[in-house]
């Protein structure tokens, strides 16, 4: 399967006038209040896209689950230096591998119940639940069928990368 679309993915032009074949656009608030019914159950690779990309005031404590006994704060310091001057684009995340079953669906809906202080697995991501505006940010989501994701979030990555010299906001690794 060619990953040509990942590769060519322009970073700087995506939002719901532009979503170069992604859907949904619907904020967090949305999502975690419908139980993320409006994502597919097809594995796939998402986007939470934030209304701002100037760097906001971080909440500290945010609201990000302790899986495991595990505090998911990070420093006020941390937060600034991971922000992405001019990306409005904070995470980028999977569903579904090899080794994994996960759906769009079940991946979102682990992800905004860890934003709701819930202990449940989905640590990567958690910075954005220390941003204040966290519920008015957008997920954006594209199907993709097999076990291909992670194939597709790494060429993300290495674009956002490519084009901003650092991975996104909430991504710790690539």
């Amino acid at each position: 399967m060619s990953i040509g679309w990942a590769e060519h993915f322009n970073f700087e032009i995506f939002s719901q006038t532009t979503p170069q074949k992604f859907s949904g656009f619907v904020t967090v608030a949305k999502l975690s209040k419908e139980s993320c019914r409006q994502a597919p159950e097809q594995p796939g690779v998402y986007m939470v896209y934030s209304p701002s990309c100037n760097c906001p005031r971080f909440c500290n404590p945010g609201s990000g689950g302790h899986f495991r006994g595990k505090d998911p704060n990070v420093t006020l310091e941390k937060l600034k230096e991971k922000w992405v001057e001019k990306a409005h684009i904070i995470y980028i995340g999977k569903a579904g591998s090899a080794n994994s079953k996960a759906t769009l669906r079940s991946r979102l809906t682990q992800y905004m119940r860890f934003g709701e202080e819930k202990p449940v697995p989905h640590w990567g991501g958690r910075y954005l639940w220390q941003v204040p505006y966290a519920k008015a940010c957008l997920v954006a989501w594209r199907a993709i069928p097999g076990e291909e994701s992670r194939k597709y979030e790494k060429e993300l990555l290495k674009g956002f990368k490519k084009c901003y010299a650092k991975l996104p906001f909430a991504n710790l690794c690539g």
